[in-house]
């Protein structure tokens, strides 16, 4: 059997998330007692349901009788999509089951198991000698990828770095001239993990708000297709993440203490850690979405756009390929302007590849960990052509990680920690916000389950939302920009990490924020961007030059007008004299510019830009 990849990150240390320096726990991440062995197979799928999208014209009455003889029910996925799950009953009792794995009987647990997928694949012949469906499948699992003056923003002074605060990950990526131009205003991520806590100090001012939904009146206020989806969906609902459950939904996608969202304290699917996801969707966020320059923990990379969280994952970091296709549907209902999507597993899941296509069709960029395993094995949705494919890269740009999975679909990469040769030690850490779950309380004194906190760990979880976040700098600037431009911006100025050029094991190299922002096509830049200040030119549309004023307390200091063309060159550099600078409608040059959609910035003596603004030209 082909083995899940486990997407389960190695998390060093955890603190109480006090804002400001919370005194470090001496010990790791507590886990749940292993068993007395760990199944040497996990389930690749369902184990009581499969997917079906039923033929065009197939009788009603003839669905319903082989449904009736099969023991099975339907219901939708998401709210437009063609294909529906089917659940029927499982070929052996979950009491039995539950009894040999804690007894140790590993022998009976994996003949359960085969028996289990046997009966799986007999449903699907089933269905697929009734004539009446259009394809039939499993209904795969995936697992979780997770292996300023912010106090933690610091680069470590000495490696491994397992056991301090920091954020190498972000400072490896050269942020601070590209934070200069954005720091994601305006932009929206989606993340689709195991929920967020949304009250967390350190994010809870950048979880988006629908602006059309009245929380919790039980009406779909906005028509979207979700009710009260206020601050996001939950696509997992009550499944607590065990091989015989059944994942529900529900509207709020917090973790909290008493939401199943926060564990139970069991190892429900028995990997041997109990709760082992709750905490990861929260992490996630905050790599990707930390309120920056708060003084308080982190600095997201896109610390000011918004983030809502679809939730596809259990507590225990599993999820179906049916709950990550609603999570990719519902964020074009919002409409996101990007995804990230730190989970996945070793078989293909077309389903989930035709909601990417429909998201990427929508505008909305899509960010996909490459996998923990180490190997050149294809890892799904990672693999697919229509998002940005991340791996993880060492602190010191020398190659790949040990536990980055890599081919010829790996994109580009960033930071994600790594592990010794033993795959147990951290050997660079991943740090960034968590909350405490069910099982962290019971192990941990002092500890209470919904408590906000930090955490070290190490996994491509981790470069994923880093390489959302700048995807989010770039939409904030270029709302217009195709899936394709966001993810061209950002690997045309990645780091080149050796061999030189492009290669399976790190992609176009290293993500430079800096790099991609500050070689910009102001075409991007609102006016808007640059608080207090003004900058207008007149007449506008222009039938030859035209003057260019600045106003407002932000852009007085401004030395110079850059004009610059659509394609973001430049074309002409004017002095600015008694806040205004008059541009004739020639190039630096001498040549007139032409008709066209012009833009300009104003730049101050020391090089930043205080504003921008946009001229139409007629000739």
């Amino acid at each position: 059997m082909t083995r899940l990849v486990v997407l389960a990150a190695v998390v060093a240390v955890l603190v109480p998330c006090a804002l400001a320096h919370p005194a470090l726990a001496s010990s790791g991440l507590p886990v749940a007692r292993p068993p007395v062995f760990l199944p040497t197979e996990q389930p690749q799928f369902m184990l009581d349901q499969i997917l079906v999208k039923f033929a065009p014209g197939a009788s009603a009455t003839a669905v319903g009788t082989l449904d009736k003889s099969l023991g099975a029910t339907r219901h939708k996925v998401g709210r437009n999509l063609d294909f529906e799950v089917v659940s029927f009953p499982l070929v052996q009792s979950t009491a039995v089951a539950k009894a040999a794995y804690a007894r140790g009987d590993e022998a009976t647990c994996l003949k359960m198991l085969a028996d289990a997928e046997d009966h799986v694949y007999q449903v699907i012949d089933a269905y697929k000698q009734s004539g009446l469906v259009e394809w039939v499948r499993p209904n795969c699992l995936v697992s979780c990828l997770m292996t300023p003056n912010d106090p933690y923003y610091v680069w470590p002074t000495s490696w491994p770095n397992s056991s301090t605060p920091d954020q190498y990950g972000v400072i490896q990526m050269n942020p601070a001239i590209g934070w200069d131009a954005s720091t994601g205003e305006g932009a929206l991520i989606v993340e689709t993990d195991t929920g967020l806590d949304l009250d967390h100090p350190d994010i809870a001012a950048n979880v988006w708000t629908n602006p059309g939904e009245i929380a919790g009146n039980g009406i779909d206020d906005d028509h979207n297709g979700y009710v009260d989806d206020v601050h996001g969906y939950d696509f997992c609902g009550s499944w607590a993440g065990d091989p015989w459950g059944s994942p529900n939904e529900d509207s709020n996608p917090d973790v909290f203490a008493g939401d199943p969202a926060c564990g139970d304290g069991t190892d429900n699917n028995f990997d041997g850690y109990a709760d082992a996801g709750v905490g990861h969707g929260t992490m996630t966020s905050g790599c990707a979405a930390c309120v920056v320059n708060n003084s308080t923990g982190f600095a997201g990379v896109a610390g000011h756009a918004k983030i809502a969280m679809a939730r596809c994952l259990s507590p225990e970091g599993s999820g179906t390929e049916a709950m990550i296709a609603a999570a990719f549907e519902y964020a074009r209902a919002i409409p996101a302007d990007v995804i990230n999507c730190s989970l996945g597993g070793t078989t293909a899941m077309p389903t989930i590849e035709t909601q990417m296509q429909a998201d990427i069709n929508a505008g909305i960029a899509i960010f996909c960990a490459s996998g923990n395993d180490g190997t050149n094995h294809a890892v799904y949705p990672a693999a697919y052509p229509e998002c940005l494919a991340v791996g993880g890269v060492k602190h010191d740009d020398s190659g790949k990680t040990s536990i980055t999975s890599y081919g010829n679909w790996l994109d580009c990469c960033a930071a994600s920690g790594d592990v010794d040769a033993s795959g147990t030690s951290i050997t660079e850490a991943i740090w960034t916000i968590y909350v405490a779950s069910v099982a962290d309380a019971n192990s941990t004194p002092g500890v209470v389950a919904g408590q906000a906190m930090i955490a070290g760990a190490a996994g491509t979880s981790f470069a994923s939302p880093y390489a959302a976040g700048v995807g989010a700098l770039i939409k904030s600037l270029a709302p217009s920009f195709t899936p394709t431009q966001v993810y061209n911006q950002i690997t045309s100025h990645c780091y080149d990490i050796p061999p030189a050029g492009y290669d399976i094991q790190t992609g176009y190299g290293r993500i430079d924020i800096s790099a991609a922002l500050n070689d910009w096509n102001l075409s991007a830049i609102p006016p808007t961007r640059v608080t207090g200040a003004g900058v207008a030119s007149f007449p506008n549309p222009a039938t030859g030059g035209a003057a260019i004023r600045l106003s407002g307390a932000g852009v007085r200091g401004a030395q110079r007008i850059e004009v610059l063309d659509i394609e973001g060159r430049l074309l002409r550099d004017i002095a600015v004299s008694g806040g205004e600078a008059s541009w004739d409608g020639a190039t630096n040059l001498g040549v007139d510019a032409g008709s066209g959609v012009f833009f300009y910035r104003a730049v101050s003596r020391d090089g930043k830009v205080v504003g921008a603004g946009k001229l139409v030209r007629i000739r």
